[in-house]
């Protein structure tokens, strides 16, 4: 028994038994595998994925490439900064009214009934939410020249190399239950609608959710009360004191108004200057 437990390799090769997948060695000495698993007519792959930027990690991916006849694209992912902005202006923030999902993750798509139907589907909701740093999406591209012919890839991806056997049939099960719905979706709604989103739409509607709406935008929220100093000649201030009963102040309820009145944020500083919900 290895003192830090099963390599890589290992783990990938017995997860290939145990999901009658097929186990490749694509690069022995930089320890590049992958798994490939044939899913009724897809073909669904597990390999590592590095978008070669110096602030990204190597991500574990599942993803398959398939036909999607109507161009339904979407992202699900935890409320984390540096996921929020690629992609901007192809989809818009779609509220969900799912608590197990509305609390944790931003979700965007370019058609609000697609992935309200999709999310209807309680087996993709649970998997989602079996990993905080997930990033679920469909990205599209055209091929053939052919608007009519759109192949896209969906993929889900988590940071680092997943080395648990249990989370790496979750993420093939929650890609595989995702094409069925995805297919069900097209079959029934042959002529789907897209919203038509104009640039200002996205900022207004990101806005609005990133200060007044969902928790799964806190953190967006908190990173600019942290920067207020940097632009304080840009905003008003107001504050209220709670004190206790000797006058000495124990809370402060400060608000943040831009100058024009239409954003605002508000959060409580204790003594200490600690942001507190």
């Amino acid at each position: 028994m290895r003192l830090f437990g099963p390599t890589h390799e290992e783990v990938w090769k017995m997860l290939s038994a145990d999901i009658e997948a097929e186990f490749i060695v694509k690069d022995s000495v930089f320890k590049n595998y992958e798994v490939i698993k044939k899913f009724h007519d897809w073909i669904i792959v597990l390999d590592t994925y590095n978008s070669h930027s110096r602030n990204e990690p190597v991500y574990t991916r599942v993803y398959c490439v398939f036909l999607n006849k109507s161009g339904f694209k979407f992202k699900v992912f935890g409320g984390h900064f540096n996921n929020y902005f690629p992609n901007f202006f192809d989809m818009q923030d779609i509220k969900v009214n799912y608590d197990d999902l509305s609390d944790k993750f931003i979700v965007r798509s370019n058609s609000d009934v697609a992935i309200k139907r999709f999310l209807q589907n309680n087996t993709i909701r649970e998997l989602i939410n079996t990993q905080l740093d997930i990033v679920l999406e469909i990205v599209s591209e055209q091929v053939c020249q052919s608007p009519a012919k759109t192949e896209s890839t969906i993929s889900v991806k988590i940071p680092g190399i997943i080395k648990n056997n249990e989370v790496l049939k979750e993420l093939f099960e929650l890609i595989g239950e995702s094409l069925l719905e995805i297919e069900n979706i097209n079959n029934e709604f042959e002529n789907l609608q897209f919203n038509n989103f104009t640039h200002f739409d996205v900022i207004k509607n990101s806005v609005k959710n990133t200060i007044f709406e969902s928790d799964s935008y806190t953190k967006l929220s908190k990173d600019i009360i942290d920067n207020v100093n940097k632009v304080i000649d840009n905003t008003i201030h107001h504050q209220s004191h709670i004190k206790d009963a000797g006058g000495r102040d124990l809370l402060v309820r400060k608000k943040i108004t831009n100058k024009n009145g239409t954003n605002e944020i508000s959060y409580t500083e204790n003594g200490n200057k600690e942001i507190k919900k």
